[in-house]
Formats: structure tokens, sequence, C-alpha cells
């Protein structure tokens, strides 16, 4: 079977690296070469070209708030006109069908996404201009806390201006909690008690890995599984261990005809995730497997 990506000894090592870095470093770089399992010709230059002449407009149009103690509503506004405004970056209800949704450039080209795309590029551009912008990463959705600018001097490490959490999905509307709330309940169906913990700011492992789930059920819906498999790898990649992954890459292993080395994904899977709600399953699958006297070992 031919990998959907040969990733180099470099590719590998700098994702590792920027998984496991300070927040926004090289984020963009690394979710353009991730992508490039469903997007072959995505050119990480091009976004980081793109991303840069974006920064320029959006300080053009903070003015004098750009280099200002700025409010994070003026900040919000201003990513909000040149990305959803200039750009077109606003989400449709079809978002996530097409692998093309989660590459940055096609994205840039093409004005359509999923929630996450359009928040990193929101978080991108912020970052060419100093402001800090993090990721919220919601169960379903993906929304963004965008800071205001200056210490305040009585309290230190804070921020003169609070913070406002934007959806760059839907233009960048600013939500309060009770809006936050009532998307939460949009999205399934009913209401669901706000955790602390969604609201935390994502770090650069949990946006990546996050991205790489949207490919993989992208990639599950279409039937396309040797690119599924090359999903499980860059999870693993990043996430060495990751109890997910390893039994998606065993299971499509096995489904591709590597049996032997997908038996021994569902066997580490089985030691790292231990008795969770899937591992009765594999554990039957397992039995099935291994029971056959022809499997090569």
């Amino acid at each position: 079977m031919i990998r959907a990506v040969a990733r180099t000894a470099e590719e590998r090592e700098y994702l590792a690296r920027v998984a496991g870095g300070p927040p926004g470093r090289g984020l963009a770089r690394a979710a353009v070469l991730l992508a490039r399992t469903g997007c072959p010709g995505a050119d990480p230059d091009r976004v980081e070209a793109i991303l840069e002449g974006i920064a320029v407009e959006v300080r053009r149009r903070a003015g004098a708030a750009a280099e200002a103690p700025a409010t994070a509503a003026a900040r919000a506004a201003a990513l909000s006109a040149v990305l959803a405004g200039d750009r077109g970056l606003r989400g449709t209800r079809a978002a996530g069908e097409d692998p093309r949704d989660s590459c940055l450039e096609c994205v840039l080209d093409r004005g359509r996404g999923i929630p996450l795309s359009f928040s990193l590029l929101w978080m991108e551009a912020a970052r060419r201009l100093g402001w800090r912008v993090d990721g919220v990463g919601l169960p379903g959705h993906f929304l963004v806390r965008v800071h205001g600018g200056g210490p305040d001097p009585e309290v230190p490490g804070t921020a003169i201006h609070p913070s406002v959490i934007a959806d760059p999905f839907h233009g960048g509307e600013v939500l309060d909690r009770a809006g936050v709330r009532a998307l939460l309940r949009n999205l399934h169906g009913e209401p669901v008690p706000l955790r602390a913990a969604w609201l935390a700011p994502a770090g650069s492992r949990e946006v990546l890995l996050r991205m790489l789930r949207n490919l993989r059920g992208t990639f599950r819906r279409r039937g396309e599984r040797e690119k599924a498999l090359a999903v499980a790898e860059d999870m693993l990649l990043l996430a060495p261990g990751l109890p997910e992954a390893l039994r998606d890459r065993g299971l499509l292993r096995v489904e591709t005809g590597d049996r032997r080395r997908g038996v021994e994904d569902l066997r580490a899977y089985l030691g790292e995730a231990g008795r969770d709600g899937g591992a009765d399953t594999v554990l039957r699958l397992l039995t099935v497997l291994t029971a056959d006297a022809e499997l090569p070992n």
C-alpha cells in the first residue's frame, strides 16, 4: 500500500516540535503540512505570505488601536472586518465534507472551511500583530478568545481590557456566556452545561489533533481508508501512544491487509486504554484475528 503522504524526517521532527512547543509558534505551517494528506499540493510558504498580508490589513483597519492597549472587542472587530468581510470567511452547513475545508490554503482560496480552520486563521493573523488570540475548543465547535492589550499595573500578568469570545465561523460574532450556552444548545439539540475547561486556551497539540480528527472523520465518510490511516499515523506522531489513534491505525491496517501490524496496534491500544467504551469490542475482534492459524507471527 502506498502511504497518502510520505513525510521526511525533517518534517516529522518539525511537526513533533510544534505540537510540544508553546501555543501558536509554527502552528500555521504545521497545519498546512498535516493537511497535505487531503491536499497534496498545499504550500505552507504561500499561506505564511497571505497571513502576513492579512496582518498588515488588520493593522490598517485597527488604526491607532493596533499599537495602543486596545479593547479586545476592537481587535475582534478588526480581525472580523478583514477575514470575514474582505476575505469572505463565513461558514456553511456543508463544511467538513471536503478535506479542503481543513486545509488553510484552500480555505483562504475558496472562502469555505470548518470552525477550526477559520479560528486558526484568526489566531495566526493576530500572532503576527503581537496580539493574543487563543483557541477555545467546545465539543462540536471551535471559537477564539481575543485578549485586550496593555498590562494592568495593579494586577501583574493581566490586561486592562477583558477578553471576548468570538465565533469566526459565524463572521466573528462576539459571544457572552449565555451566547456560548445557546450555541451549545443549538449544536446538541438540548441544554449542555458549560464547563470551565472548555473555555481554557487550547494548546498547539490539542489544536493540531483536533484538526486531524476532523480530517479523519471526512476520510471515513468518503470511504478513503488509506488517507484515514495516514491521519492516524500523524496523530501518533504528534501524540505517541494516543489510544484512539492506536485503535484507528490498528483497525485500518487490518482492513487494508496489514493484519500482523494491525493486531500489534490493537494490543497496544488495549494496554493504553484499559477498559474504556470501545475496549470490549476491540478485544473480541482480537480474539477472532489471533485465532486464525495463518496469522503471521
